[in-house]
């Protein structure tokens, strides 16, 4: 099997995982719930989206600065 194809694989597994924990919340909290989790989740990702952002441009611009000292 090749590089890609267990990349592939390893996401379609983390998919399938998802999707049981996305039904199996929907049967114990209901609809209403689901909503008020996913606004929840929501603001988690887009904190850490923008964590993540900052860092990775940060990480970015300081090593293209100490490529270019080196």
């Amino acid at each position: 099997m090749t590089e890609q194809g267990k990349k592939t694989k390893i996401f379609i597994i983390i998919g399938i995982i998802f999707l049981l924990i996305i039904i199996i919340v929907i049967f114990i909290f209901g609809v209403r719930g689901i909503f008020k989790i996913i606004g929840t989740i929501g603001v988690i990702v887009l904190f850490l989206g923008l964590i993540f952002t900052i860092a990775w441009l940060f990480w970015a611009v300081f090593l293209k600065k100490y490529r270019y000292d080196v």
